[in-house]
C-alpha cells in the first residue's frame, strides 16, 4: 500500500506537470503569435511613416517652389507697374494723351511742348495732318500764307 500511495501521488504530480507544460505551450504559442503580429504592425507603421515623410518632403519642396514663383511673379508685376507708370509719365511729357472722340473711339492727340518754337509747332502740325502750314493753319490764323 505504501508503494501504491507513492505511485499514486507520483502519477498525480506527473499529471499536474503535464497539464502545466500543455498550458505553458499554449501560452507560448499565443505569445509567439502576438509577437509576430507586433512585428508586422511595427513594420507596417515604419513603411507608412517613411511614405508620409517622403510625401511631406515633396510637399515642402513644392511649397518652396511655389513661394519662389510668387516672389518672381510679384517682382514681375512690380516692375511692369513701374514700367507702365514710367511710360505714362513719358507720354504726358511728350504731350501724347488719349481722349475719346464723339463716337466713343479712343483718339491720340499730340500737343506741342510748351517750349516749342513756331517751326516745331508747324512740324508737329504737318505730322498730324500730313499737310503744310498754309493748308491748315492753327487757331487764330487766317488762311493765306502770311
Amino acid at each position: 500500500m505504501a508503494t501504491s500511495a507513492q505511485l499514486d501521488s507520483f502519477v498525480k504530480v506527473k499529471a499536474a506537470i503535464d497539464k502545466m507544460v500543455a498550458e505553458l505551450s499554449q501560452q507560448q504559442e499565443e505569445e509567439v503569435k502576438h509577437r509576430d503580429w507586433c512585428h508586422e504592425e511595427l513594420h507596417q507603421n515604419a513603411v507608412e511613416t517613411a511614405a508620409n515623410e517622403d510625401k511631406k518632403t515633396s510637399l515642402e519642396v513644392k511649397i518652396s517652389d511655389l513661394e519662389k514663383d510668387i516672389e518672381t511673379l510679384t517682382a514681375d508685376i512690380r516692375s511692369t507697374k513701374d514700367a507702365i507708370a514710367e511710360m505714362q509719365k513719358q507720354m504726358k511729357r511728350a504731350g501724347v494723351g488719349a481722349r475719346r472722340g464723339s463716337r466713343g473711339q479712343i483718339q491720340l492727340s499730340i500737343r506741342p511742348p510748351r517750349s516749342a518754337g513756331a517751326a516745331e509747332i508747324a512740324e508737329i502740325r504737318r505730322a498730324r495732318w500730313g499737310q503744310g502750314p498754309d493748308v491748315h493753319p492753327g487757331p487764330g490764323r487766317s488762311q493765306g500764307g502770311s
